[in-house]
């Protein structure tokens, strides 16, 4: 079996062979992330206003595209570029401060934010993978479209060892990543008084997970996700380890039999792929069986329908040393190739977006006490990483750190939005 790239990972790199038609132009990308924000509810005071809600978080947006990190780089980007800005911006008011920005974002409801977000970018990425693939599924056994990432995430700047008001803990952020479109479809603050795990389960009931396939690591494998990830229309693929001791034993003593693999091979239950990676060469083998009535805790999880295992070895091809392990999954679907996938795409919440906030955009450099101008600012990256995945293609050889400094440094705002309209008008 072939890795497969995710969708945004194809679309970045087939965008840029793709003859243009000559009509794609700055202000298509503007206007659609201008009336993107003007969807967002302005719950400030009006009388006392004097600039324009949308118009604040567009010139954030542009701000942190070319590379600032804070409330303060927000402000001077906007006052550098006023001009460029007032081409699309009424700006009546003129620049907002640091604090008026900070002000405007502790404001915003993400429950509306990440909508606004996501359909940007999926809308961009879903058209042009089918313009590329010709089909939306990943799968060529069962009808998924994506794959849902969930881990958390903390900022580490946002701590303070005293404030007036005593200690301020780091803000925990978990996040829903999607990672056949590259975007985060929602990033939820973990509570102090609690952990992820009644988290992810509250947002696996909030997320769209139909005809969707959610990962989570061995925290969360829980009965109460899984049944709140199949009641709401999707599957899943857990990891399974020593939190659940006694089914972790006994799934890894099954799969522990050389005949029974090769009785699952035989039927097409098996999977493989081989990579080179960093001066060695891995090879994955993925396993899964639909008998899983025999374990005694099956009956606890909603939708159980086979187990899975994954072999990885690692081979050293200078001294031929080959280092293995095993994991172990449970799936909610009967689908190698499935699992393969599911398997290997959890990982890129982790490079795709964890070491990306924090190598390209300082997310724990951010020392923003005050959570959820904090959050919303969080969120506002994010929104702009996926954004600049999709067009990495056109600057080669560049980091995403080298892009947003290459934008911001050499006043390219232009460069970039016809760049991302480029992808054929999708929005």
């Amino acid at each position: 079996m072939a890795r497969k790239d995710p969708m945004f990972v194809k679309v970045r790199r087939e965008l840029p062979a793709w003859e243009s038609d000559g009509k794609e132009r700055p202000a298509s990308m503007v206007v659609t992330i201008r009336e993107a924000m003007s969807s967002l509810t302005d719950s400030r005071y009006q009388p006392n206003c004097r600039h324009v809600f949308a118009e604040v978080l567009a010139m954030a947006f542009f701000a942190i595209l070319c590379g600032a990190d804070n409330w303060v780089e927000v402000e001077w980007y906007c006052r550098r570029r006023g001009g460029y800005l007032s081409k699309w911006l009424s700006m009546p008011g003129g620049v907002p401060s640091h604090d008026t920005f900070q002000r405007c974002f502790r404001i915003i409801d993400r429950g509306e934010l990440f909508p606004v977000m996501t359909s940007v970018v999926c809308s961009i990425v879903n058209k042009a993978y089918q313009r590329i693939e010709g089909k939306a599924f990943i799968s060529d056994r069962t009808p998924v479209t994506d794959v849902i990432a969930i881990d958390g995430k903390a900022m580490l700047g946002s701590a303070r060892a005293m404030t007036y008001a005593g200690e301020v803990k780091k803000l925990q952020m978990l996040n829903a990543w999607s990672t056949q479109h590259g975007v985060c479809l929602w990033a939820e603050p973990i509570p102090e008084k609690t952990n992820e795990i009644p988290v992810s389960q509250e947002l696996c009931r909030k997320l769209d997970v139909r005809g969707k396939a959610v990962t989570v690591d061995a925290l969360n494998t829980q009965p109460a996700l899984a049944k709140a990830v199949v009641s709401n229309g999707g599957h899943y693929c857990l990891a399974l380890k020593a939190n659940r001791p006694r089914m972790a034993e006994d799934v890894a003593l099954y799969f522990s039999e050389p005949d029974f693999l090769a009785e699952l091979e035989r039927t097409g239950r098996m999977a493989q792929t081989v990579d080179k990676s960093q001066s060695a060469v891995w090879t994955r083998t993925y396993y899964s069986t639909p008998e899983v009535a025999w374990q005694a805790e099956s009956g606890e999880w909603a939708g159980l329908k086979s187990f899975g295992m994954v072999e990885r070895k690692r081979e050293d091809p200078r001294t031929g040393e080959v280092v293995a392990e095993r994991s172990y999954y449970l799936l909610s679907f009967d689908d190698v190739e499935l699992f393969a996938i599911c398997a290997r795409s959890h990982w890129g919440i982790e490079n795709n977006l964890h070491w990306q906030m924090d190598a390209t955009f300082a997310d724990d450099a951010n020392t923003t006490a005050e959570k959820e101008s904090a959050a919303a600012l969080s969120v506002m990256k994010r929104f702009v990483l996926s954004l600049i995945s999709i067009v990495k293609g056109f600057y080669k050889g560049m980091s995403m750190k080298v892009i947003r400094k290459s934008i911001g440094w050499g006043d390219d705002e232009d460069g970039f939005l016809t760049n991302l309209a480029k992808s054929g008008h999708l929005v």
